[in-house]
């Protein structure tokens, strides 16, 4: 963007630029087409705060109901919550720091004072005598209602002595301290402990969504390799509005170069709550805000966690093995995956939207989602970024290309893709069309030609893309067969066309392949 010199020189002058996160400049260097300013690069910094629950059950316990009349927990247990996020920029040279993570706090919710260990308390006794678990529990119950009794005789004055002022609140704090510590062997106590990690995000320009760390209920935050937990996800919106009213026009001559930050707003995704704010606002700015209403990230987390419930981490591994570039893989099967996805409502945008999310089950479920009938030529770009492997191709053409009306557009566009695994898709959709036409034969038979010289001329040079020519060339002539199968089983004239067609493929092992499979698919 070239803004206009002289009011840029003024807003610098009066310190703007070191306050306004939207033109953070840094560095001024002359070239040929002018002066340049070089903004640095966006740190964020993505504090996650988690609370930790301990309930530690009292040695009473089991006896509370019987000689309290209340529940208590029976089990120690540990817990773990998301309970709120912050995003801000990280940047010590633009002044724009963000303020170190608070300090770990620790809440006790206990009947006794702030200690993990319970009190040694028992009724006052005339003798040595020990007594059974279920004795002692009914002597302390015995005395926190004596307790009770006597508070209510001090307030009331019943009690016949001569305790008043600061000594009455002593005394009524007194009682209320030992009948706490009594009750606690009943009903425990809970520990709550708070805590903000920080997490360093360097944002990029082609990805809108990051793994900041995992969470797991039972342990926490963990690491980003630990499969065992939830992701813990920053999404990146920007707003696309970079416009500035220092803009200069087209003849303005007297200019330099700024880039401009494009305002974004990011959302921590964490469990089945979203927290969302925006990195330019965070000095000074009001806390974050819960989202609560289903969008399309808190429908995503819901989904998501129902497919993981669905996980199969043997299936995950043998599918890592054959290289499958998934960020994240949970092995789930496809019937389970086929059977979730579509129990969701139909919705276009957010099928687009599960698409673009690097986990397979999402993208996987978007194909499900989607509604064939919404499809146009300008989609196809985004969902061709989506088919990274030959699953992702068979289900595109299985749940969603096949059945759309823009398959005949979409197949033209396609089969002559540089990319293998987009003729693949095109040949397997048009195979399950209801579109069907002898139109297609020959595109058909041209891509197993070309795959099959492709693969034979790369034999003596190294395979630089994950799918080698020769496995290309393999899935093409698969697709094709299944086209060809489909359209010569239409009609007796169609058999013949495709038969010709197959013949005048050579002897390339793609070749062979297709002439083979025709020869017995398509007999008389």
């Amino acid at each position: 963007m070239k803004l206009r010199l002289l009011a840029l020189a003024l807003a610098v002058c009066g310190g703007a630029a070191a306050q306004n996160p939207y033109i953070a400049l840094q560095g001024a260097n002359e070239t040929a087409d002018g002066i340049v300013v070089s903004q640095p690069r966006t740190v964020l910094a993505v504090d996650v705060t988690v609370e930790k629950d301990v309930t530690l059950s009292g040695p009473y316990a089991r006896y509370a109901q019987k000689f309290l009349g209340v529940r208590a927990p029976l089990t120690d247990k540990t817990g773990w919550a998301v309970t709120g996020a912050a995003v801000a920029l990280l940047d010590a040279k633009a002044c724009l720091d963000a303020p170190a993570p608070a300090e770990p706090s620790r809440r006790i919710m206990t009947h006794a004072a702030a200690e993990d260990e319970f009190a040694r308390l028992q009724a006052d006794k005339n003798d040595m005598t020990v007594l059974a678990l279920e004795d002692a529990a009914r002597e302390a119950a015995n005395t926190i209602f004596s307790l009770r009794k006597h508070r209510l005789e001090l307030i009331t004055g019943e009690a016949g002595e001569n305790v008043f002022g600061e000594g009455l609140k002593s005394a009524l704090a007194e009682i209320e301290r030992l009948e706490q510590s009594y009750l606690e062997l009943f009903l425990g106590k809970r520990i709550l402990t708070t805590e903000t990690r920080r997490y360093v995000v360097y944002p990029q320009a082609d990805k809108k969504q990051y793994i900041v760390c995992r969470f797991s209920p039972a342990a926490g935050l963990l690491p980003e390799s630990d499969l065992s937990g939830d992701m813990v996800l920053l999404q990146i919106e920007p707003s696309g509005n970079t416009s500035n009213a220092l803009e200069a026009s087209a003849k303005e001559t007297n200019v330099v170069v700024c880039r401009v930050a494009d305002p974004s707003v990011c959302t921590v995704i964490a469990g089945a709550a979203s927290l969302r704010v925006r990195p330019h606002d965070q000095r000074g700015a009001s806390p974050p805000q819960i989202i609560s209403s289903m969008d399309f990230t808190s429908r995503m987390v819901a989904l998501l966690g129902e497919l993981r419930r669905e996980r199969n981490g043997a299936v995950a591994d043998a599918m890592r093995c054959y290289g499958a570039p998934y960020g994240l893989n949970y092995g789930v099967s496809l019937p389970t995956l086929r059977k979730l996805a579509r129990a969701e409502t139909p919705d276009h945008d957010f099928a687009r939207y599960l698409y673009l999310q690097e986990v397979r089950e999402l993208r996987l479920a978007a194909l499900h989602i989607a509604r064939p009938e919404s499809l146009t030529p300008d989609e196809f770009p985004a969902w061709a970024a989506g088919i990274v492997n030959s699953e992702v191709a068979e289900e595109a053409a299985f749940a969603f290309l096949s059945r759309s009306a823009a398959l005949p557009a979409l197949f033209d566009a396609w089969i002559a893709a540089p990319n293998p695994l987009l003729r693949y898709a095109a040949l397997h959709s048009a195979a399950r069309s209801d579109l069907l036409t002898a139109a297609w034969i020959a595109p058909a038979v041209e891509a197993v030609r070309r795959a099959a010289v492709c693969a034979a001329e790369s034999l003596s040079k190294p395979a630089a893309a994950p799918l080698s020519a020769s496995s290309a060339a393999r899935l093409i002539a698969q697709g094709a067969v299944a086209l060809l199968s489909a359209v010569g089983g239409l009609n007796e004239e169609n058999r013949q066309a495709v038969l010709r067609a197959a013949g005048s493929l050579g002897k390339l092992p793609a070749e062979d392949y297709v002439h083979e499979e025709l020869t017995w698919r398509l007999e008389a």
